[in-house]
């Protein structure tokens, strides 16, 4: 399901349309293992238009596009899965060009899609996977207000060697304090 427009100081998140599936899959063939994908080969440029259609009609599925301010450039996506209304919960994923890493974009993306998920959706606690092989998305999550909950024992096979998963989730009022701070 398209989401609303949510605006920040250098990126916004928006709808993801065919357009950018050129992109996307660029960047998707780029951070795969990141993201966990039990896709062993490239992703195709049709594949990317499947998938863009298929979350766009999914009623369950927020998926935004991650977008340069200045140049409506797409840069990656952000989205809240997994909802659950009834114990106010909803799990999240970002994938970013690796181009774009490092840079503060994720950050700025994962902050205004939580204030989105407390403040307009009402959600009362957001989670997060990552691989112990992606500590770069570990220490951004927990940057957001995110804390580690579980660890999941060599979960992940990833170039030879087995690796844990940690569960990361915030509330509310975690989010919150990271937000003041982040904004301060």
């Amino acid at each position: 399901m398209e989401g609303p427009r949510i605006e920040g100081r250098r990126v916004y998140l928006g709808p993801v349309t065919l357009a950018d599936a050129p992109r996307l899959m660029t960047f998707y063939n780029q951070v795969r293992h990141f993201l966990g994908s039990d896709l062993r080969e490239d992703m195709t440029l049709e594949g990317e238009e499947a998938f863009i259609r298929r979350v766009n009609k999914n009623e369950s599925v927020y998926c935004f596009g991650i977008r340069l301010v200045e140049t409506n450039e797409i840069i990656g996506t952000i989205s809240v899965m997994k909802v659950n209304t009834y114990d106010g919960t909803c799990e999240t994923g970002t994938m970013l060009g690796e181009e774009y890493c490092g840079r503060g974009y994720g950050t700025e993306a994962k902050m205004l899609m939580l204030k989105w998920a407390f403040e307009q959706f009402g959600f009362r606690k957001v989670y997060s996977q990552v691989y112990g092989y992606n500590e770069r998305s570990r220490a951004y999550a927990l940057k957001c207000g995110y804390v580690q909950e579980a660890t999941l024992k060599d979960r992940k096979l990833y170039e030879g060697q087995y690796w844990d998963e940690w569960i990361l989730a915030v509330n509310r009022e975690q989010w919150q304090a990271a937000w003041d701070a982040y904004n301060s």
